[in-house]
């Protein structure tokens, strides 16, 4: 995965982690990688397409964006998506019946979160743009612009994001 710069190690974790078979249906599969509280997607339990983008969530994700010294224009930075996963999981919790966040679930969404900051955005400040944010998430392109992080994103850098989106989450 260059186009991200995953350190090896990190690569051989995630695909440890996968079944030595598996389809493309597999990954729609709730509590495999689907799973509820999406940044912007809906829960399976109300919609049949499970990767189709909820636009309305991403305008709200979008606005939740900050300006921050140092950057052009806004940026979605760690306190912002720690929120905003937090704010989904009360939502998700309150309106899905069948709302479910296990350990392993929870981990994959706050390890995708991690990876929109670090691997989509800007590994040093862990920032995205808004406009970056859109182009991957919205419209599934790698913007023209991105350049990858000059640093590998390792296990370690990404399990300590991730520890800090929950913490940030459970402080906000």
């Amino acid at each position: 995965m260059k186009v991200y710069n995953f350190d090896k190690k990190l690569l051989d974790v995630i695909f440890l982690a996968l079944p030595s078979k598996f389809t493309l249906a597999d990954l729609g599969d709730p509590n495999f990688i689907d799973h509820d509280a999406s940044l912007v997607h809906d829960d399976s339990f109300f919609q049949v397409e499970p990767f189709k983008v909820n636009k309305t969530l991403v305008a709200e994700l979008l606005s939740s964006a900050e300006d921050i010294e140092g950057h052009s224009g806004q940026v979605l930075t760690k306190n912002t998506v720690a929120r905003f996963r937090h704010r989904r999981e009360i939502e998700c919790a309150r309106d899905n019946p069948e709302f479910s966040m296990r350990a392993l679930a929870s981990f994959v969404a706050n390890g995708e979160a991690s990876f929109v900051l670090q691997g989509m955005g800007d590994y040093t400040s862990a920032t995205i743009s808004v406009e970056h944010t859109r182009s991957f998430l919205v419209d599934e392109r790698i913007p023209t612009d991105f350049r990858p992080s000059k640093t590998p994103i390792t296990i370690a850098s990404v399990l300590l994001t991730i520890a800090e989106l929950q913490i940030r989450a459970w402080l906000s």
